[in-house]
């Protein structure tokens, strides 16, 4: 095998308090069947402390439902999946070449949801994580947190306005497609009308991590009706594990309120916490990285 690459990637958590949900998330509701691969100490991190976990702070999270269908990876014979197919999550990409982490953040924030982030944007650095490999590569994601109480833009944010262009870039595609004119395009115009987020919407903290949480289920748990055809027509089984997501998703609950995040992200020493949270390397070889991977699973003394 090819020695693995490892790239840096960032995501913008868009979020907002509002009143904290009445009831607690329950461990029998959420889970459905035997634990499987990929779903990592899932229940240690949500119901460390029984079997339910109330997310009191209050907040709600900017997130987007990806579609499940990638064009880019399609042909006029074969339909192409995206990775995390028709989930709820933040928008977030790779960083390109010369490109710094919060350019990327931003440009991912403008692509995705289809929302100019004006200049005066303020994004804080949450926290960082590195994924386990996949298909020979890892990310190094750096997650940065855009909070409504400091963003006039995103406090003004038509939801309903971004749903409507995403559907009507969707109906452009479509028409396209029926024409049979996208499959003659080269592979920037392709990316540059392909459909990757279906819609927007503000999800209470609580509902975004029971998404998360039921994606590693061993029975298939759809997060909605879009989801649940997509799957059953393109015979997709199971869905795409979003641990790490939830992971970044429960630091803002841990946290506190706004104050506790402003507090917290302006002490933030990114190049400290890579060093903490890097466990591998690009160019790692794979007998490395299993050794890697070996060591950070055991428990710590």
């Amino acid at each position: 095998m090819p020695p693995l690459s490892v790239r840096s990637a960032a995501t913008v958590v868009c979020a907002r308090l509002r009143a904290p949900p009445p009831s607690p998330l329950l461990l029998s509701s959420l889970k459905r069947g035997p634990e499987r691969p990929g779903s990592d100490d899932r229940v240690g991190a949500l119901f460390s402390r029984g079997s339910s976990a109330h997310l009191r702070r209050g907040w709600e999270l900017l997130l987007g439902q990806g579609e499940v269908r990638n064009h880019l990876r399609s042909s006029a014979c074969s339909v192409g999946r995206m990775r995390y197919p028709g989930e709820f999550k933040f928008a977030g990409g790779a960083v390109d070449g010369g490109e710094s982490l919060l350019g990327c953040a931003v440009r991912e924030l403008e692509e995705e949801f289809l929302t100019p982030v004006p200049g005066d944007a303020r994004l804080r650095l949450l926290s960082v994580k590195q994924t386990r490999p996949v298909g020979g590569r890892s990310y190094v994601m750096h997650n940065f947190v855009c909070l409504e109480e400091e963003n006039e833009w995103l406090r003004e944010l038509d939801v309903g306005d971004v749903n409507r262009r995403l559907g009507e870039r969707r109906g452009a595609f479509d028409e396209l497609l029926e024409r049979g004119e996208f499959w003659d395009m080269g592979k920037e115009e392709k990316a540059a009308v392909s459909p990757e987020v279906r819609k927007v919407e503000w999800l209470p903290l609580q509902t975004a991590v029971a998404h998360c949480f039921s994606s590693m289920n061993s029975v298939l748990t759809p997060v909605n009706a879009f989801q649940e055809a997509e799957f059953r027509e393109l015979g997709i089984e199971k869905r795409d594990p979003l641990f790490i997501t939830m992971l970044v998703m429960l630091e803002l609950e841990e946290l506190g309120g706004l104050r506790e995040v402003v507090e917290f992200t302006d002490g933030m020493d990114v190049e400290e916490e890579r060093r903490r949270v890097v466990w591998l390397e690009d160019g790692m070889e794979e007998g490395e990285v299993s050794c890697n991977r070996k060591r950070r699973v055991q428990p710590q003394p």
